[in-house]
């Protein structure tokens, strides 16, 4: 359809048509005892015939009167080139049968039941044929256009929700340093390289639509070990299994969830959080469970997701529509994350 719908393809599919068509009618008046002059001749006044007639209807009925809602009009047209057109056929028919080479003395044939019906079943299939085709290929314009439309504005909306994270991420990562500077101030220079490293990847490797899942891995891992020299309470397990280093993901779709563990954890010592992502094929799977803090009035509602997670649920909307699937618990005993992600393992950012 693509192809038809493309200029040169459509301009090719109809001279091979119109061309093939010409052929069959050829043939057809050869074997209805036509001299060779008289079937060509009348093969082309048919081919020319139900040509114009194809176009007329497809570039300017169909624009004017059906496209406007004047369908009383465009029927009336309709209903008239079909009635006018086999007579129109027929009259051309036997003049050049009279009038050809050698066939004056042959009487002139009578306008029969039969010949009346060959002439107006071409000529119903053609306008009928020529206005569904117009529809379609209408249609079909239209619903490429829309989906390409729907897809710049879901690109312009995912853009301006993934801007969102720089301002979060250095507010974050100015109040990390000030705490560590204040509660560990020998840390602070192996901390100061950490955070460099993780503002490096967002002001760079964010600006691209899709990064390497292993350097968001590497962002996880930086932003955990930020966290532990902060205070060495908060611990999180973390295991990953990449089985395509190539596997890419959209930059920065993790770590609401992974910021969410700390910034609503509960962390005794005794127990860590706990965060899983393994890739495999065309998906990512991604867990992460913790303890809440006892706070009843704060997780009393389970739909409670804060504003870097429900951004995270519109961007998978924008970039990942119905190619994820997403399952929040948030309560008052704990918080978990599961997601699971279709991806392209070889896509370019």
């Amino acid at each position: 359809m693509n192809f038809i719908v493309n200029k040169k393809g459509s301009v090719a599919v109809q001279i091979i048509f119109w061309m093939l068509y010409y052929l069959l009618v050829v043939k057809l008046f050869q074997e209805n005892n036509n001299a060779k002059l008289d079937a060509t001749l009348q093969a082309v006044v048919m081919v020319v015939t139900f040509a114009g007639i194809s176009y007329l209807n497809t570039l300017f009925f169909i624009p004017q009167l059906f496209t406007k809602k004047r369908y009383l009009t465009y029927l009336f047209v309709v209903l008239l080139i079909i009635t006018l057109t086999p007579f129109f056929l027929l009259w051309i028919s036997k003049t050049i049968h009279f009038y050809s080479l050698g066939q004056k003395n042959l009487p002139i044939r009578s306008l029969g039941k039969h010949r009346f019906l060959r002439v107006l079943i071409p000529t119903i299939f053609f306008v009928f044929g020529s206005t569904i085709l117009r529809l379609i290929l209408d249609f079909t314009r239209n619903e490429t256009r829309r989906v390409q439309i729907e897809k710049e504005r879901l690109l312009a909306e995912n853009k301006f929700l993934r801007s969102q994270m720089n301002p979060h991420f250095f507010l974050n990562a100015l109040n990390n340093l000030n705490a560590v500077i204040r509660l560990s101030p020998d840390k602070s220079e192996q901390y100061i390289t950490t955070l460099a490293n993780m503002m490096r990847y967002v002001t760079y490797d964010c600006k691209h639509s899709r990064v390497p899942l292993v350097k968001e891995v590497d962002y996880i891992k930086n932003y955990l070990y930020s966290q532990e020299i902060k205070d060495s309470d908060l611990t999180a397990t973390f295991h990953v299994s990449i089985e395509n280093p190539a596997a890419q993901i959209e930059p920065m779709l993790l770590m609401p969830f992974v910021e969410n563990l700390f910034k609503h954890g509960y962390f005794d010592g005794s127990q860590s959080a706990s965060i899983d992502i393994r890739q495999q094929e065309n998906s990512i799977w991604f867990h992460c469970k913790n303890s809440v803090k006892p706070n009843p009035s704060h997780n009393s509602d389970p739909a409670y997701s804060g504003l870097g997670i429900q951004n995270v649920k519109e961007r998978l909307e924008a970039s990942y529509f119905n190619k994820y699937q997403l399952d929040i618990t948030n309560n008052t005993i704990h918080f978990e994350v599961k997601l699971v992600v279709e991806v392209d393992a070889d896509a370019k950012s």
